[in-house]
């Protein structure tokens, strides 16, 4: 069940396009929380329990893949599924981030109809591990 969720871009308008498709879905009874980097995540995060979070890769501060990293190693949010969403979408990467624990992984531009699709899974309880 998915109560919380963060997104994480140094984009303000890739923030607004995952919180479209978050509403779209019909996520209505969501928290949403944004970041616009990594560190800001983890800040967030303090006071924030999060059951999803969205994150680029490239960004200042701190990356998504740090942030990943950093998320998967603490027992407070280790659970959490984080779904990446980034331009850089070489097949080797996406095999190193989900070995180390990414949810699902999206390129960029977003394409809104394949995440919408993902998120009805999360609706509906299907298995959305890919």
């Amino acid at each position: 069940m998915i109560n919380s969720i963060l997104i994480v871009d140094d984009s303000q308008v890739a923030r607004s396009l995952i919180r479209r498709i978050i509403t779209v879905v019909g996520f209505d009874d969501v928290e949403i929380k944004e970041a616009a980097n990594g560190q800001e995540a983890l800040d967030v995060l303090k006071d924030f329990e999060c059951d999803l979070v969205f994150t680029d890769l490239n960004m200042p501060v701190m990356g998504g893949r740090e942030l990943l990293n950093k998320l998967k190693a603490d027992h407070e949010t280790c659970d959490a599924y984080v779904i990446v969403v980034s331009s850089i979408g070489t097949e080797s990467l996406s095999s190193e981030l989900m070995a180390e624990g990414a949810t699902a992984i999206f390129g960029k531009p977003v394409s809104m109809p394949e995440i919408c699709q993902y998120l009805s899974e999360f609706k509906t309880g299907e298995d959305v591990l890919w």
